[in-house]
């Protein structure tokens, strides 16, 4: 799986099993579970106990916002994710999640496009034999959904703001790119729900890239096209030139 896939289903995993540990509790108290996940502002209530929880830790508040949160993601939506599927079928609907598992953290952060089947876009970033030209080679493709784009954008916004923006996500392909004299390189290109979607995204991103002097302006590009959305780092201009045009298509 992807990065994205893969945060998806560990918040499945944890939220199944923070969800089970909630319910023996409640079971011991004669309380049915039911009455917990028919009901989104106790499950949002429930929520925000596993974040103020002791994972919720000194040293992981410290952390990097990539670590930090996807792995209280798992938990937290996880448990939402979760506490909505149980509230429409029980444990059995969250056993044929684990078959059919969600995609994307997109359908983990809105519950209801996993019950839609509300599938993101797959992107294939082209070839840019440019970048081969100059000596440049893929060490990785990734896609980060959702919830890991929030947290780039989080390094030029707030928290609430970033996750706003992200919201309109419905695809994204990221490339790097690996050379022997220059620093490793980006080209990462994303599709949203719609145009406006994608100018917020693109303003996010813009303020992400001025809150940082190393790649500077030069280096750094941030182009949209309708729907779609070109970030690219560390490449100089000449090496930039053909690519949104080659990466965002006609």
């Amino acid at each position: 799986r992807d990065t994205d896939a893969d945060n998806a289903f560990h918040a499945l995993v944890e939220g199944d099993a923070t969800l089970a540990m909630i319910g023996y509790a409640l079971e011991r108290e004669q309380i049915p579970l039911s009455r917990l996940t028919n009901n989104p502002a106790q499950i949002q209530s429930f929520s925000d106990v596993v974040r103020r929880s002791p994972l919720a830790g000194t040293e992981l508040e410290q952390a990097p916002a990539i670590i930090r949160v996807p792995l209280l993601s798992a938990y937290v939506d996880g448990l939402a994710f979760c506490a909505s599927l149980h509230g429409q079928g029980g444990f059995a609907a969250v056993k044929r999640a684990h078959s059919h598992p969600p995609v994307s953290s997109e359908q983990v952060l809105h519950p209801t496009r996993f019950a839609e089947a509300d599938l993101p876009q797959q992107l294939v970033l082209p070839d840019l034999p440019e970048l081969a030209a100059a000596g440049y080679e893929v060490v990785r493709e990734d896609t980060l959904g959702e919830l890991e784009i929030g947290v780039y954008f989080g390094q030029g916004a707030k928290e609430a703001d970033a996750k706003r923006a992200a919201e309109g996500w419905d695809g994204d392909r990221l490339r790097v790119y690996r050379s022997t004299k220059e620093p490793p390189a980006v080209v990462w290109v994303s599709v949203w729900d719609s145009e406006r979607d994608a100018q917020e995204a693109e303003v996010a991103a813009a303020h992400v890239g001025r809150q940082f002097q190393t790649p500077g302006p030069d280096r750094w590009q941030v182009v949209r096209k309708a729907k779609k959305l070109l970030i690219v780092r560390d490449l100089g201009p000449q090496l930039r030139a053909r690519i949104p045009a080659l990466a965002l298509g006609p």
